[in-house]
């Protein structure tokens, strides 16, 4: 035998309404939106899948810059200043009809590059290398002597930390993340 669910006896006096019988019992009407709780959970299901590794697109951690010293702190905050205001130009592929052949032009678009600077006098270097590894940055971009003198930077990847490039102009770099932010505008056509 199946039982029948019941619901439960939700109605009420109706007092506030002058107009009406003020003691005609009303059931309630209940709405609910949750226009958020998609999305949340595919964010949610998406952390989960990538354990906080995020994509360089998609990524807010783009890149920490870690002097070696204090001497190096101007050199990484201009670097800081020209990654962070880089104006981007992002290919877009559009289709002209009649024609079935693709065009592509390029549109200027701002992509915002977020990237900070660690220069807490306190930590060692391998202490705030070790760090911005825990919060998942995607470069980790190390300025020392070197790097100042030929106006250059070294980074390592946070999917390969023993592979390192050296003497990386800015120019480059920007380059390999316009390759990367690339990515997200395929995927978004």
């Amino acid at each position: 035998q199946q039982q029948q669910q019941q619901q439960p006896d939700n109605n009420h006096n109706n007092n506030n309404n002058t107009h009406e019988n003020t003691n005609a019992l009303r059931r309630p009407v209940m709405i609910h939106r949750a226009i958020l709780g998609s999305l949340e959970r595919m964010i949610a299901v998406l952390t989960e899948h990538t354990k906080g590794r995020w994509p360089f697109w998609l990524s807010p951690r783009h890149a920490v810059i870690l002097p070696v010293s204090d001497a190096h702190i101007p050199y990484c905050l201009q670097l800081q200043h020209q990654l962070t205001t880089h104006t981007d130009t992002l290919p877009t592929t559009t289709t002209h009809t009649p024609t079935p052949t693709p065009t592509t032009t390029a549109t200027t678009t701002h992509t915002p590059y977020f990237v900070d600077v660690d220069a807490r006098t306190g930590a060692t270097l391998s202490k705030r290398v070790r760090e911005a590894q825990l919060l998942q940055y995607n470069y980790l971009i190390v300025i020392g002597d070197q790097e100042v003198r030929t106006n250059t930077l070294t980074y390592r990847l946070r999917e390969d930390p023993q592979s390192s490039k050296h003497d990386v102009t800015t120019r480059q770099l920007l380059a390999a993340w316009s390759e990367l932010m690339a990515v997200a505008a395929r995927i978004s056509q």
